[in-house]
């Protein structure tokens, strides 16, 4: 029925009208794809190899200070949830980002070792051939300003309900920060209200901006690919 839905109010999408700079209110299964660049700054390997962006950047602040991201490996139905990571190590709950504030990076054995201390349990490999590295097990948003849909969609003067995304069209460069994502079955809010259905629109911003502008979550906590995730509202985003 949802996708019968969607696939009507495509019939009836109207091409916004030229650039637009507003906010985005982004599903859970969308913010999951998205988020990747987030996970790969905070490696300790893409630290230690001076890959990451958030080198030295513990304890100061990369994201809205309204958010708390965690890496949870004990998250009851989370996707990546077990006993152990791929070196044995017991998976765990940490805080990664605490108010806006860089807290920890992930780790493995070997990261771990190569600054003298524990392993964070993050240890993955891609198949049974590959060298274990950090990754995230499930991700949690947590939020000062947790809301219910509805309720963000009334604070919002203008923005764009982003409902899906085009395969293989998210571009993001996670060094750099460069992104441009096209997005599918979008929605126009206006005064608090959802508008009408759009046709498919280019989203463009710094993810490192997008980060620190991503700033309401709502209460609406989905299991997906990559955690645990609310609808997130992010501010002052491009659209064309």
């Amino acid at each position: 029925p949802k996708a019968e839905a969607m696939a009507r109010e495509g019939l009836e999408a109207k091409k916004i009208a030229g650039p637009l700079k507003c906010d985005a209110v982004i599903d859970p299964m969308i913010l999951s794809s998205i988020l990747w660049p987030l996970v790969y700054n905070v490696s300790a390997l893409a630290v230690q190899e001076q890959r990451s962006r958030f080198i030295g950047m513990i304890d100061k602040q990369v994201a809205n200070p309204n958010l708390t991201i965690l890496d949870d490996g004990t998250l009851p139905d989370g996707l990546s949830t077990n006993i152990s990571d791929d070196e044995g190590i017991p998976m765990q709950r940490k805080v990664i980002i605490d108010r806006g504030i860089l807290k920890t990076y992930l780790y493995d054995t070997y990261t771990a070792y190569r600054e003298n201390r524990p392993s964070t349990g993050n240890a993955k490999r891609r198949d049974y051939k590959s060298q274990p590295s950090p990754s995230q097990t499930n991700l949690v948003i947590e939020s000062t300003t947790s809301k219910k849909l509805e309720d963000i969609i009334r604070e919002i003067d203008k923005g764009i309900l982003l409902r899906g995304i085009a395969m293989g069209s998210h571009l993001i460069d996670p060094i750099k920060g460069s992104m441009a994502i096209t997005c599918l079955n979008a929605l126009y809010i206006e005064g608090g209200e959802v508008r009408y259905p759009i046709e498919a629109v280019s989203m463009s911003a710094d993810y490192f901006e997008f980060l620190r502008n991503m700033d309401t979550a709502g209460s609406d906590h989905r299991i997906t690919p990559v955690g645990k995730l609310p609808t997130v509202v992010v501010r002052n985003v491009f659209f064309s």
